[in-house]
């Protein structure tokens, strides 16, 4: 179960607390999971879910979170660490190098990076009819979305940090700003606000 308010989502477990004490899975964490948890979103998730969309959101093993919202197929928002999550049929997003793969897996790449951000990174959007690559910092107009790269993939300092980027389809209500707002209120990679 989940909320929206004010800025934040509130997770709320549908485990009764029986459950999560007798549950093995948790049992091997070695502490019980929270009842409910807050992590700041910012306005853009509240002002474009509407009924029957699909909202997910996740939180990373690096910390990082991701949300995104799914309508009939369809991305409306999509904010924070979501390059490996299913983003609809309209818009598709890839980590790429600038210069092509030149022979080298990806993870291999990254194993060789400097400690600083590298400049030869970026992610490619594409659409049914459009293909830009953005680095960290641009961003652009692609069809109907508004597209932005916040960071670039960091594999240092451990446990790294993904990529983080804002996607969404402006209207009256969902301005350019807000998507900004949000985007950078959900890459706080914090701990979170433990509720109860």
């Amino acid at each position: 179960m989940f909320e929206l308010e004010r800025g934040h989502i509130k997770l709320s477990s549908t485990e009764s607390k029986l459950s999560r004490i007798t549950n093995p899975h948790f049992r091997k964490w070695r502490r019980l999971p929270l009842a409910s948890a807050s992590f700041e979103v910012g306005p853009a998730p509240a002002i474009v879910l509407q009924p029957n969309d699909e909202l997910s959101f996740h939180r990373e093993a690096t910390g990082d979170l991701a949300l995104t919202v799914v309508r009939n197929e369809s991305l409306i928002l999509a904010l924070g660490a979501v390059t490996h999550f299913p983003l609809g049929r309209e818009i598709q997003v890839e980590e790429r190098l600038k210069e092509g793969d030149r022979g080298l897996a990806w993870i291999d790449y990254l194993s060789q990076m400097p400690r600083e951000c590298p400049k030869d990174l970026y992610l490619s959007f594409t659409t049914q009819d459009e293909r830009i690559n953005l680095c960290e910092g641009d961003e652009a107009y692609l069809g109907d979305y508004y597209v932005r790269v916040e960071r670039i993939f960091r594999r240092l300092p451990p446990p790294g940090e993904l990529s983080m980027l804002a996607i969404a389809r402006l209207s009256d209500s969902l301005t350019k700003q807000m998507v900004i707002e949000s985007a950078k209120a959900i890459m706080i990679r914090a701990r979170p606000h433990q509720i109860g």
